[in-house]
Formats: C-alpha cells, sequence, structure tokens
C-alpha cells in the first residue's frame, strides 16, 4: 500500500512539472484574484491598438463566496465600458477583447453612430472571471 502512495505521488510530481510551464498562461486566463486594475490596463491597450478611445471603463462590486463548495467553482464581477471610434476599428477592438488571453464574457453590445460626427459609440456589459 505504502509503495503504491509513493508511485502515485511520482506520477503526479513528473505530470506537474510537465504541466508548470503552461501555470503562467492559466492564471493570467482566471487568475486567482480579480485583478480589475489589469483587466482594465489590458482593454485600455486592446483599444490603443485598435485605434480606439474608451471614453468610460467601470468596474463593479466584486462577489466572492464565503465558502467554496467545490474548486472548480468561480467568481466574477461586471464590467461596463463605452468606446468609441471608426465602425472598422471598433469591429477590430471587439475582436480583441473576445480573444484576449483573460477569460470575459459579453453579456450585452450597443453600437450607435454619434451625431455630431462619422464616429461610432459602442457600449458593452461582461463579465470577467477569477478563481480565489
Amino acid at each position: 500500500k505504502l509503495q503504491e502512495k509513493i508511485n502515485n505521488l511520482s506520477t503526479l510530481q513528473k505530470k506537474y512539472i510537465t504541466l508548470q510551464s503552461d501555470l503562467p498562461f492559466i492564471f493570467a486566463a482566471i487568475p486567482q484574484n480579480s485583478e480589475v486594475p489589469l483587466l482594465a490596463a489590458q482593454i485600455q491597450a486592446l483599444a490603443k491598438n485598435s485605434n480606439v478611445s474608451i471614453e468610460n471603463f467601470q468596474s463593479f462590486e466584486v462577489q466572492i463566496p464565503k465558502k467554496a463548495t467545490s474548486s472548480k467553482e468561480y467568481s466574477s464581477f461586471s464590467f461596463a465600458l463605452s468606446a468609441a471610434g471608426a465602425y472598422n476599428d471598433l469591429y477590430g477592438f471587439l475582436t480583441s477583447l473576445s480573444s484576449m488571453q483573460r477569460v470575459v464574457s459579453i453579456d450585452l453590445i450597443s453600437l450607435t453612430k454619434k451625431t455630431a460626427s462619422n464616429s461610432m459609440e459602442l457600449s458593452i456589459k461582461g463579465k470577467a472571471f477569477f478563481n480565489p
């Protein structure tokens, strides 16, 4: 019985070593805390690269469960943003946002044309996930 446990630990250690190089990518996709400022900076960088102007970014209260019933439970927080730019630039921004490394879900998208200019305004409501 003891030898079986030793063998299992050895196998698990080998698997952990092979997965260890992937851990930074996993923690970037689903960080261990909310990382709201980092998400805001990442979204700002995506906007800048897409030639889009972020006019407003708002994060809402982070809900952390008091007692996790399972290790597979994730927490999330909602965010909202509004951005302005040309249609193609906003499309590129949305594409970048949906394929970023951090796991986010987009719950609501609104696109309206600004009356005073030829640009458009994009409003997004979404959620970002983390594993506390």
